[in-house]
C-alpha cells in the first residue's frame, strides 16, 4: 500500500537482523529473499545497503548457527 510504513518495517527488520537468536534471524532473512522482488526500488537499495554494511555482513556470514548462514548466504547469492 502507498501508506505502508517503511521506517517502522526497516527497524523490525535491523533489530531482528541484529538479534542473536539463531530462529529468529533465519527466518526475518528468509522472509527478505521472499520478499525482495516485490519491494520498492528505494527501500529495497535502503536494505541491502544496510545488510551489506561491514558489521553486518559478516556477523550473518560468519554466525554461529547454520540456519542463518545458510538463510543469509542464499540472499547474498540471490
Amino acid at each position: 500500500p502507498a501508506d505502508f510504513d517503511w521506517t517502522f518495517f526497516m527497524k523490525g527488520i535491523d533489530m531482528l537482523i541484529t538479534l542473536d537468536h539463531s530462529t529468529s534471524t533465519a527466518y526475518v532473512i528468509w522472509l527478505l529473499y521472499q520478499i525482495i522482488h516485490t519491494l520498492p526500488k528505494k527501500e529495497k537499495d535502503r536494505l541491502v545497503k544496510s545488510i551489506l554494511e561491514p558489521a553486518t555482513f559478516y556477523n550473518l556470514f560468519f554466525h554461529w548457527s547454520w540456519n542463518v548462514r545458510r538463510s543469509f548466504y542464499y540472499f547474498f547469492y540471490f
